[in-house]
């Protein structure tokens, strides 16, 4: 789901709920970006908007864990270019 400027509190929970566990998966992982940014972005003046408490600080280090996890990724997926010789 993409979240946007009319996107709620709970739906950017959900969202990052739901994809907890993107190890492995680029696309959860950008939808755990996507989630944990909106948090950080449209957080209110307190971390307790809803009933629970939410750590900004600690948005913030997940945010950073599941970009190197993404680096990580793409470092994988991507096939080098490898140049065959012929043999003459």
């Amino acid at each position: 789901m993409a979240l946007s400027s009319s996107s709620t509190y709970a739906e950017a929970i959900g969202q990052l709920n739901d994809n907890l566990s993107y190890e492995g998966s680029a696309s959860k992982t950008n939808a755990y970006l996507e989630a944990a940014r909106w948090l950080l972005f449209n957080r209110g003046n307190s971390s307790a908007d809803s009933a629970t408490s939410l750590s900004f600080e600690s948005l913030e280090s997940s945010i950073t864990k599941a970009e190197a996890h993404r680096r990580a990724l793409n470092r994988t997926t991507r096939s080098p270019f490898t140049r065959a010789r012929s043999r003459s």
